[in-house]
């Protein structure tokens, strides 16, 4: 009996097509997922268009899967649907559309879009300059920790610039963000120091001191997690 020696190529080919097969599966399990809702599965399949993984790399159709996501309220999908935007990754670059879905990331408390928006509305890239609105975004930031948010501040309150001129608290959030290695924060306070009286500066400190009491305390609280939303108008009637 003539035993026949497989060529090595065939096995390569065999595995080649294996893989083909496998990536196909992949693929079509995604979409079928992703076109029901399934927020992970559009994201997955983004990346897969995105990345060029077992199909044509495609960044039109990578954006129209975050687009999904990100209509459905996912945080992640609406900083990166912003991202693709400034970028124009997939779509025709447009700022106000990346405001947009910042804005919504940021309003659910994502600190990352909080920052993001307010560098983009205080430098005016791509859409009209605002220091004001800039200003609030910088400050939710600030409020979460986020240093490099807490020098902006800091720094927007020694200029004026949409809030109030006002060296105690620029001081205040200076001192915040240079506690926590921020270099400008620190450049910051020791031009502030160099204009600023003993005691305003100790009223700066003392403000300082108190936010990180306070964000110290709030973690100390423990609320129930059953609160309803909705609490009701009426009280419930006393028992006879």
């Amino acid at each position: 009996m003539i035993r026949m020696k497989a060529h090595p190529s065939l096995f390569l080919l065999l595995a080649l097509l294996t893989s083909v097969v496998s990536d196909a599966d992949m693929i079509s399990d995604l979409a079928g997922r992703a076109e029901t809702g399934d927020v992970t599965a559009q994201l997955e399949l983004a990346g897969v268009y995105a990345k060029g993984e077992g199909v044509a790399k495609d960044p039109a159709a990578a954006t129209r899967w975050i687009l999904k996501a990100a209509e459905q309220g996912d945080v992640q999908a609406q900083v990166i649907l912003a991202d693709r935007y400034l970028k124009g990754e997939g779509v025709t670059k447009n700022g106000d559309e990346a405001v947009k879905w910042l804005s919504k990331a940021a309003e659910q408390g994502n600190g990352e879009a909080q920052m993001t928006l307010g560098g983009i509305l205080i430098a005016g890239k791509g859409v009209k300059r605002n220091s004001t609105d800039a200003a609030k975004w910088f400050m939710m930031s600030a409020e979460q920790g986020n240093p490099a948010a807490q020098c902006q501040i800091g720094r927007m309150h020694m200029m004026g610039a949409g809030v109030s001129l006002d060296d105690v608290e620029a001081y205040k959030w200076s001192d915040l963000a240079a506690a926590q290695g921020n270099a400008p924060a620190k450049k910051i306070l020791f031009v502030l120091k160099m204009r600023m009286t003993p005691e305003r500066v100790v009223f700066g400190q003392q403000l300082a001191r108190d936010f990180r009491e306070m964000k110290a305390a709030e973690k100390t609280l423990d609320l129930p997690g059953d609160i309803p939303e909705v609490l009701p108008t009426e009280l419930p009637a006393e028992p006879e």
